[in-house]
């Protein structure tokens, strides 16, 4: 997608059929280096998606941020997802409910 913040009506219905499909949908936008929290939560509330429900490792705001993180820097970490700097090789899922 092009700009998370204006989300065309094409992006969000190809975004809607494939959650459909899969239950979940990966994307990439054209932010590079420029995208930011705002961006994560403007496409969020696109589909509806406002209240945050925080677990335990989320950054202040709500929303779980993946850093890289060298294995002897410390600090917290979780034991499900490597925060390495080496290649990962996993995606990451958004779940949502109630999408029509």
């Amino acid at each position: 997608m092009r700009n998370p913040h204006a989300l065309s009506d094409s992006e969000y219905r190809a975004m809607i059929d494939r959650v459909a499909k899969t239950g979940m949908a990966i994307y990439a936008t054209a932010l590079g280096e420029a995208e930011d929290k705002a961006a994560v939560r403007a496409l969020s509330a696109r589909f509806g998606l406002t209240h945050l429900d925080a677990n335990w490792l989320a950054d202040e705001d709500g929303i779980s941020s993946l850093t890289p993180r060298d294995e002897d820097t410390g600090g917290k970490r979780g034991d499900y997802i490597p925060y390495l700097t080496t290649y990962l090789s996993f995606y990451v899922r958004m779940f949502t409910n109630g999408i029509s």
